[in-house]
């Protein structure tokens, strides 16, 4: 692959229209699993923007042209719930709605904060305490390239520092568990409560 001609970006502004649909494509294709791609449209581009404005959060994409995966990530875990608080109704009754029932069940055991019971406690306080990558994806055609390893590669340099000195990021597929494991030597940490099955947890220092 010609990496010359994918760029990656850290973004501090809002998408346009064009890069929103091709971002949310993404998401609902290769996030399926995830509580992001089960808002509709509406309530997902809130989502975008408010993790673009936010200063615990960051947006990173690649793209050549059009955009082609992206990168989530989170100073800590706890602000992927701490900065939608004012949104949490609105998604809630979308979920409703739609009847996404696990979704919602899962939610709240993240609320509650008991999704991480099944984690010892010296391996929670790892975890809690992480830089946290909340969501990665490729999209198809660009997959099984190295692509994801370049992206993650440039997000670990832009978020490097003195207090973000170990990654974590979560799984529920093999093949995902893998990339982390033997691409980027990630370490299994833990299981997160999750339904329909339990999320893998992996650490790795930067």
């Amino acid at each position: 692959m010609n990496y010359k001609k994918i760029k990656f970006k850290n973004i501090k502004k809002k998408l346009k229209k064009k890069d929103l649909k091709e971002l949310i494509l993404i998401i609902r294709s290769e996030n399926k699993s995830s509580i992001l791609s089960k808002l509709n449209n509406k309530n997902l581009i809130i989502y975008i923007n408010e993790v673009i404005e936010a200063k615990q959060l960051d947006l990173f994409i690649a793209y050549n042209k059009k955009i082609i995966g992206y990168a989530i990530t989170s100073n800590k875990p706890i602000y992927l719930t701490a900065n939608f608080k004012k949104y949490q109704y609105l998604f809630l009754i979308n979920l409703i709605l739609k009847l996404k029932i696990s979704t919602i069940l899962n939610l709240i055991f993240l609320k509650l904060n008991i999704d991480n019971l099944l984690i010892s406690r010296q391996n929670r306080d790892i975890f809690e305490n992480s830089l946290n990558l909340n969501l990665l994806a490729i999209t198809k055609d660009y997959q099984s390239k190295g692509l994801g390893k370049k992206l993650m590669e440039y997000v670990i340099k832009n978020k490097k520092n003195k207090n973000n000195k170990c990654l974590s990021c979560e799984t529920d597929t093999k093949r995902a568990l893998m990339f982390y494991k033997k691409k980027l030597n990630f370490k299994y940490l833990g299981k997160k409560i999750r339904i329909p099955k339990l999320m893998n947890i992996l650490i790795k220092k930067i």
